[in-house]
């Protein structure tokens, strides 16, 4: 069989760079992409400063000021590592470089092609329910004997349970977002911007006839034709339905059931940060996802390997709250 130049080290890795994120995975739109060199992480969180400058006179020394408050987070980064084998049959079609491409070739590349696509979005959707996790206050996996856990730190008072559910007629939803609004105002230094839930939270939202009474007619028709509701109470709230299933084949919503996550954009408070590759013919120094192919003689096949190590970060708790809402 010809060496294809499809499994050529450079080839391989150009492709899967080049696979964009799936556009429905909208996670990964909220955070800043960051390479780190290390195979350990460590960030410093922010707590944002509320005092003012003092006045001074001219010609005299500055008045000293006390650094920015600061906790810091450190710990080792989820690896993903996997594989898929190919067998002789479709390797046989794949054509080698400079042959002129048959109809079964092209098959059997866009095959190929196919199956590299799939295992770098089985990678895309485990990080955006990395993503995810972090944007409800902690990070935890276990299994295959790994046992990841990050607590974020976000304190308990930015994960409120409203006293009276919005699926209630007596609810307050107006002064509960207000009451959350101030509180990322309080603590961030920062004025809130989004707020983000799943279907059935959002049609448990627009059945509370508080909430309905405060929409115009053009928030209500945006809502029916995009799923987004514009500068409701000072806020954008959007829909978000995707989710991924279990290990016993059980669907669940990346965001769950009646939980709204309200956040501040301002000043990049999300992260993720892409770690060093831990594959030895991996180049000195990468980052990112690589990937390498191989030959097995017996039984006979190519594997095809992908591996990634990152990690989201918070850099900002007090800018975001994580609410219960029924």
């Amino acid at each position: 069989m010809p060496e294809l130049g499809i499994w050529d080290p450079r080839i391989i890795n150009g492709i899967v760079e080049k696979f964009n994120v799936p556009q429905s995975l909208l996670g990964s739109t909220l955070v800043q992409h960051q390479n780190h060199p290390y195979s350990v992480w460590n960030y410093d969180i922010v707590y944002t400063g509320r005092t003012l400058a003092g006045m001074n006179t001219p010609g005299s020394a500055g008045s000293i000021v006390s650094r920015t408050r600061k906790g810091t987070i450190a710990g080792p980064f989820a690896y993903m590592r996997e594989k898929k084998i190919f067998d002789p049959t479709t390797l046989e079609w794949l054509r080698a470089p400079g042959e002129v491409a048959s109809p079964a070739g092209a098959n059997a590349e866009a095959a190929v092609l196919r199956e590299m696509r799939d295992m770098s979005n089985r990678f895309d959707k485990r990080i955006e329910w990395m993503i995810w996790q972090m944007l409800q206050g902690s990070l935890q996996y276990s299994g295959e004997g790994v046992y990841l856990d990050v607590d974020y730190l976000v304190d308990s008072t930015h994960k409120p349970t409203v006293a009276v559910g919005w699926d209630q007629p007596n609810s307050e939803p107006n002064a509960n977002v207000q009451a959350w609004k101030r509180l990322i105002a309080h603590d961030g230094m920062v004025a809130a911007t989004d707020v983000w839930c799943n279907s059935k939270t959002m049609d448990l939202i627009m059945r509370n006839q508080r909430i309905r009474g405060l929409m115009s007619d053009s928030q209500r028709e945006r809502y029916l034709s995009e799923g987004v509701i514009t500068r409701l109470l000072g806020l954008d709230w959007h829909e978000y339905d995707l989710g991924y299933l279990d290990a016993n084949g059980d669907f669940h919503n990346y965001i769950p059931d009646n939980v709204i996550i309200m956040f501040s954009s301002e000043m990049n408070p999300f992260i993720m940060l892409h770690g060093p590759s831990a594959d030895e013919e991996a180049p000195r120094g990468f980052t990112g996802r690589f990937v390498k192919s191989w030959l097995e003689k017996d039984p006979s096949g190519r594997q095809f390997l992908m591996e990634q190590s990152v990690i989201p970060i918070l850099m900002r708790p007090e800018q975001i709250v994580i609410a219960t809402i029924a």
